[in-house]
Formats: structure tokens, sequence, C-alpha cells
């Protein structure tokens, strides 16, 4: 290709033109890119001081947050350890008046006791005196506590020496019996707490019935249901053993095995209390709900007529099978069980008859021979 010499000349000329901005170019690029990442850099490091500034201060507000958390909770646990202390300390002082009133009343209790046991040995020996040897036999037709079984006092208060005697030695192998199986403690304590409530109860209570007991017949509707109710579970496991707490005394159920059959039945037993059952363990039978009110329906008016008095129904037991051998302790039930009846469901094997005794209101003692279809109506007093 030729060239003319005014365009070789304009090239040289723009070439040369153009060189030194090439040149300065050149020169100036390097400088403008090594500004600006000094200045990059400069900026990055800001930033990660900033950042690490920052971070340090919310792990500065953290530490503040977690020291007042733990402040917080300390506090919380003081003052709940304070309330727990208040609290504890209330029972102890409840317990403590609890434990004083019951010493005050325990010693008004023996004093009573034994006063009365004065008046009472005043009163034996005036009687045994009047015309009487010690060892005479003497019976009078008339027979109150401590007769035929302990109620108000240890000892026996019979007149006749050869019965006081064989009834002592009845009581004595009663109590072994319970010590043995139980603790000497333990039913001591628990024979105490019967007399004194034998003694006590019938003081703060008001005569109701002119005698305190009757015996009458079950309503027929009752006593077929009760009966079927008992011949359909008496051979199986439903008629359970009674368990009784450490040293009751009312019954000798270490001696003589005595079964419930509850007419309201019981839940089932829990795995975690026999390791076995549960839920595939069947409801123990009961009445159904009617039938426990028509017992109720059929007996509350025969105590409310017997006690003129209105009544309000507490509980339906159940049926107890008492066995040979067993003694059922003369005693009062606990408040509010003020007025109970008792019916004689069946017995069978009776080689003599067995007497409920009970205390009427002159004091006397007065057995009471029940037979199938016979109900007890009674109260403490």
């Amino acid at each position: 290709m030729s060239i003319t010499f005014r365009q070789q000349a304009l090239f040289v000329l723009l070439f040369s033109f153009l060189s030194p901005w090439t040149s300065l170019l050149f020169f100036l690029y390097p400088t403008a890119c090594l500004a600006d990442v000094d200045r990059h850099h400069h900026h990055k490091d800001d930033l990660i001081q900033q950042q690490r500034e920052k971070h340090h201060e919310r792990a500065r507000q953290y530490e503040q947050e977690q020291q007042q958390q733990q402040q917080q909770q300390q506090h919380e646990e003081e003052e709940v350890q304070h309330q727990e202390e208040e609290v504890q300390h209330q029972q102890e002082e409840v317990q403590h008046q609890q434990e004083v009133h019951h010493e005050e009343h325990q010693h008004q209790s023996d004093e009573e006791l034994h006063h009365h046991e004065e008046q009472y040995d005043e009163q034996s020996q005036d009687h045994m005196n009047d015309g009487h040897d010690e060892d005479e036999e003497v019976d009078d037709g008339v027979r109150g506590v401590d007769y035929s079984w302990p109620m108000h006092h240890h000892d026996i208060r019979h007149a006749n020496s050869a019965e006081r005697a064989q009834v002592a030695h009845r009581y004595s192998q009663f109590t072994k019996g319970c010590s043995f199986y139980y603790t000497e403690q333990e039913c001591s304590t628990s024979d105490r707490e019967r007399m004194n409530m034998n003694f006590m109860q019938p003081k703060s209570m008001q005569n109701y019935t002119t005698a305190g007991y009757a015996k009458v017949a079950t309503p027929p509707v009752v006593l077929n249901m009760l009966q079927q109710f008992y011949q359909q579970h008496k051979d199986t496991t439903a008629l359970m053993r009674e368990t009784w707490p450490p040293g009751n005394i009312y019954i000798n159920h270490w001696a003589s095995t005595v079964k419930m059959l509850p007419i309201a039945g019981v839940p089932p037993t829990s795995k975690s209390s026999r390791g076995g059952g549960g839920e595939d363990e069947p409801q123990q039978p009961s009445l159904s709900f009617q039938q426990r009110q028509d017992i109720i329906a059929h007996i509350q008016p025969i105590l409310e007529t017997w006690s003129k008095m209105p009544l309000q129904a507490t509980s339906l037991y159940g049926i107890r099978e008492y066995r040979r051998g067993s003694i059922l302790s003369p005693h009062c039930d606990r408040l509010p069980l003020v007025l109970s009846a008792i019916v004689n469901v069946a017995q069978s094997g009776m080689e003599e008859p067995w007497p409920l005794e009970v205390i009427d209101h002159s004091g006397q003692a007065i057995n009471v021979t029940m037979e199938p279809g016979d109900m007890v109506n009674n109260i403490c007093r």
C-alpha cells in the first residue's frame, strides 16, 4: 500500500502527538490504581474494626444480660427459699401447737379416765363388800362395760372371779397376737385410742333414742339384693382379704382371716402396685348405682323413724365375712358416723350364737343375737 507524504506526515504527527499522551496515561494509570487500592484497604480495615467493636459491644451486652439473669435467678431462688423457710416455720408452729393441744387433751383425758376409774373402783368395791366375799360368784343379771371385754379400762370389772380370769386370759392372748403381728407400741396405741373414744365420745353426743339400739327386720328388697350379690361372689376373688392399718386392734385379723365384699366395688389394681394387672385387670364387681340408692331409700326411713331425726347417708360399706375365732372389739364409730345399721346377710356352720354386744344408755351391756335377715340399728351413745 502506498502512502502519500501528506498521509505519512499526518500519521507521524498523530503518532508524535498521541505518543506523549500515551506515555502520560501509561504512567498515570498505575498510580491511580495504586491509590484506589490503598483507599479500598483503609475502608476495609475500618469496616473490620467497626465489626469488631460491634462484636465486642454485643459480647459486653450479652455478658451484662447473663449477669442480670443470674442475679435475677439468684434473687428468685432466695425468695423461694425464704418462702419455703416461712412455710416450714409455720408448719412447725402448727405442729407444735397441735402437739401441745394433743398433750393437753391427752392429759385431760387421762385425768378423766383416772377419775372415772377411781369412781368405778369405789362402786365396784362397795358392790363387792355389800354382803359378798371377793371370790363369791355374784350374778345380779346386770352387766356393764369391761365385763365381757375391756371397753373403758384394761382391767376386767367382773364380779365373778372365774369368768373375770377367763376374759382376762382371752384379752391377753388377743393383745399378744397383735403385738407379735405388728409391734407392742402400735397395738397398745390403737387399743388406747379405742377405749378413749368409747369413754369420751358418748359424752359429747345427744340421745336420740330410748335405748340406743333396736333389732328390726331388714326390708325384703334389701335383704334379697344383698344375699344374691353375696352368693354370686362369695367364692370368687371379689371377696378380698381386708387390709388394716398397722396395729389396728378392732378385729383380730392376724389370727382369723376377715374378708370384705365391697358393695360399691374398688378400682382395678395398677401395675405399679403389684407388678401386674393394670388396664387388663377386670373391674371389681359392685351393686349398680340404682341398687345402692334403693338400699338407702329403704333403710333411711327406718332409721329416721327410729331416731326421730332427718338423716343424710354417708356410706355403704360392704359385706364383711367373719370366720371361726373372729373377735370384734367393742368400739364407737368415728364421727360423723353417728348412726348405723348392721345387717346379718347370711351365716353357715354356726355351732353356737355369736352375739353382738351393745351398751344401752343406762350403761348396761346387752347381748343381741342376730339371724339372717335381722338388722340392728345402733348409735354410739
